[in-house]
């Protein structure tokens, strides 16, 4: 009896043993692509890691974000790894070269295409077409940025456009009528040489100039080429797409301000171009105008100066591409070595699109391209003021291509070329050969 006993609990257990391993498989094979979520849906916590760069009060926002996160998504807990911006790229490409990088990637312009060839970015098309990723309150230039190759390997979390920065009050102390948000480069010309005799000086007789010097600045000369026709670099990657011809013309057009002062002079801007916030030319009334500031800093910007500064659009082409702002930001991605890439696909889905998650963002990487929480939002004025900017940029530009490796030396070169043209050590021809001569340098390696 008592081995008849033995042997019906023994089967009992083996029994119970089978239907436990059956369970935990879920009765099939594991699935790829989006249907993926391992764990989620049987009480299973899945970690997602996600790094970012910023200071205290950044990590503190981003604390309050993932708390609410998870809270709204219980069966995902987020890894945090808050870190300095140099570190955060210098530990990216160190565990992206390990075999073991983060769940969430971060990007600015400039790196995706690096990361993407070393197959550490994984596409978001088929979240973003089942709707895991909505993207439908968002432009299609929005939807776009992170396009590349034929692929969206990125979403915005937010974005910003290049704008004219004009002290609204300074003009109206001077009795200076206010330019017009939208202006052709010939009226854009002609307001400069109509204000430059009116402005006089500041209060302690320092010259006013009518705007800033950006022969040197990426936005700025971006969306100059896009208004001609050209991206910065041919599609591979491999060189400049736009010609000499086209760099003579836009260091000519601001070598010419510079001479019949309506930029500062050299030595004048290379002391003070570099300023910043409260020290900065515009917010000192030493220029009227600075020209293609990317429009989120106005937030920033307008909580330490007490004039009102106010954007109009870069000036536009009436005989090619009429507007070609390019719309920079911070993005997100999921990283192909991710476990759990549904799982990361839900917080970018929550980032895109839940009010409550972007009040606590506080649009703090530029403005989000939600379009629905924009006309709900009541923004402070500033903040509206960039946002309405960056909504009429993205309704009349395409998106820019993504930019190849080795980018930041051409604009270091840029800018070198720039200081030697200001200060007569070399000619224009001279310059622009320099330029190209770095681009064949570094994009060819």
């Amino acid at each position: 009896m008592r081995m008849k006993i033995g042997t019906m609990m023994l089967l009992s257990m083996l029994c119970i043993m089978i239907l436990a391993a059956c369970t935990s498989n879920g009765g099939g094979g594991g699935a790829s692509g989006p249907q993926e979520s391992a764990g989620q849906g049987q009480g299973e916590i899945v970690e997602i890691r996600f790094p970012w760069w910023g200071n205290v009060a950044r990590h503190d926002r981003y604390n309050a974000m993932m708390d609410l996160f998870e809270e709204k998504h219980p069966h995902i807990r987020v890894i945090r790894e808050p870190i300095s911006f140099d570190d955060y790229w210098d530990r990216m490409a160190t565990q992206t070269a390990g075999g073991n990088p983060p769940d969430v990637l971060m990007f600015t312009r400039g790196q995706l295409s690096e990361y993407v060839s070393r197959g550490a970015v994984l596409p978001l098309d088929e979240y973003i077409e089942s709707g895991i990723i909505d993207m439908s309150d968002y432009s299609e230039t929005a939807q776009n940025i992170g396009l590349y190759q034929g692929s969206i390997y990125m979403v915005t979390k937010g974005m910003s456009a290049p704008a004219t920065f004009v002290n609204t009050d300074l003009l109206e102390r001077k009795g200076i009528r206010l330019p017009d948000n939208n202006m052709t480069w010939g009226e854009f010309h002609d307001y400069l040489y109509e204000i430059a005799p009116l402005l006089g000086e500041t209060e302690d007789g320092k010259q006013i100039y009518p705007i800033s010097d950006p022969t040197a600045s990426e936005l700025a000369i971006s969306s100059y080429m896009r208004q001609r026709g050209f991206e910065l670099f041919t599609e591979d990657g491999s060189a400049l797409a736009f010609g000499k011809e086209d760099l003579k013309q836009w260091i000519s057009y601001w070598d010419t301000l510079r001479e019949d002062g309506i930029v500062p002079p050299a030595e004048i801007w290379a002391e003070e171009g570099g300023e910043e916030w409260e020290q900065g030319p515009i917010a000192t009334n030493r220029i009227a105008m600075e020209f293609g500031r990317a429009s989120n800093n106005l937030i920033n910007l307008q909580q330490v100066v007490e004039d009102n500064i106010d954007l109009i659009r870069l000036p536009s082409n009436p005989d090619g591409v009429e507007y070609g702002e390019i719309v920079t930001g911070a993005n997100i991605g999921i990283s192909a070595h991710s476990k759990h890439p549904e799982a990361v696909a839900e917080l970018i889905n929550f980032w895109l699109n839940d009010m409550e998650f972007n009040q606590i963002y506080n649009n703090d990487h530029g403005i989000t391209g939600n379009e629905r929480l924009l006309a709900e939002w009541d923004l402070p004025p500033a903040t509206r003021k960039v946002a309405d900017h960056l909504l009429e940029v993205l309704d009349t530009v395409e998106p820019q291509a993504q930019r190849p490796p080795g980018q930041t030396a051409l604009f270091n070169q840029l800018s070198r070329s720039h200081q030697e043209v200001y200060f007569k050590r070399k000619t224009i021809d001279e310059a622009v050969d320099d330029v190209f001569r770095e681009a064949e340098r570094v994009l060819r390696q």
